[in-house]
């Protein structure tokens, strides 16, 4: 055999070495690419079941929560698609399937908090809110919600975000007073006064909320009437916070 013929023959097998070796890497990249991915979703996934759980205290509106799943179950179901032999991933959205029929059952009582005991926690909470209202926006880009029902759940959440910020100040006014502390209490009612009036909802219950708290202010009443605030547990000794709560002199 020639020498030409060697040369050939060598550069043909170095060739088909180099494919075979350019194949493989690949492979492992893409291995590695899809392994990454997967990661970052299973991190998202985390996040929005945290999500899911902590709006449900806060918002009224249990359109948010289901919508946040429903999130949640897409991303799923893309996980699985790119591993489909993974059964943590299909296990998981078994969970998160039950979790949405939770979710949307009629009758499903859930018992609103909004109240935060720092400025941390009303961050974090605000955090959440705005989180939402991100993937809210998201979906109905996507299709997937209708702009009129995008609108009401934006709404229930940007009233979320102020109830938050009325029921803390509120709650640390009536610790106040409940340890004798009067002038420490007035500061956190006028602080709640402050907010209530700076926000631009179109919601009659803000009337509502100004009204009333004035009358605390002003020794007429001791707490915010249950319908708009339900969070009584640190209301003053002898008031219920009922809405036809009898003023108090």
């Amino acid at each position: 055999m020639s020498s030409i013929a060697l040369i050939i023959i060598f550069l043909i097998l170095t060739s088909i070495s180099l494919f075979f070796v350019s194949l493989m890497n690949r492979r492992q990249l893409r291995s590695r690419l899809v392994k990454q991915k997967l990661g970052q979703m299973k991190r998202r996934t985390t996040e929005l079941e945290e999500l899911t759980a902590q709006l449900e205290t806060l918002v009224e509106n249990p359109k948010v929560s289901i919508a946040i799943n429903e999130e949640t179950i897409e991303l799923l179901e893309k996980m699985i698609a790119l591993s489909p032999l993974n059964a943590y991933y299909s296990m998981n959205l078994e969970g998160v399937r039950q979790r949405a029929e939770e979710l949307s059952r009629p009758g499903r009582e859930v018992k609103i908090f909004r109240l935060m005991e720092s400025d941390a926690a009303i961050a974090r909470s605000h955090y959440a809110l705005t989180e939402a209202a991100h993937i809210i926006r998201k979906r109905q880009a996507g299709g997937q919600i209708q702009t009129a029902e995008m609108d009401v759940m934006l709404r229930d959440l940007s009233w979320a975000d102020f109830m938050i910020k009325i029921s803390s100040n509120v709650g640390q006014g009536h610790k106040a007073v409940n340890r004798g502390d009067t002038l420490r209490a007035s500061a956190y009612y006028r602080k709640a006064i402050e907010v209530a009036t700076e926000s631009g909802h179109k919601d009659e219950r803000q009337n509502q909320i100004i009204f009333e708290l004035g009358e605390i202010l002003n020794n007429k009443r001791k707490a915010l009437s249950t319908n708009i605030m339900s969070e009584t547990l640190y209301n003053p000794e002898g008031d219920s916070g009922s809405p036809d709560n009898a003023k108090q002199a």
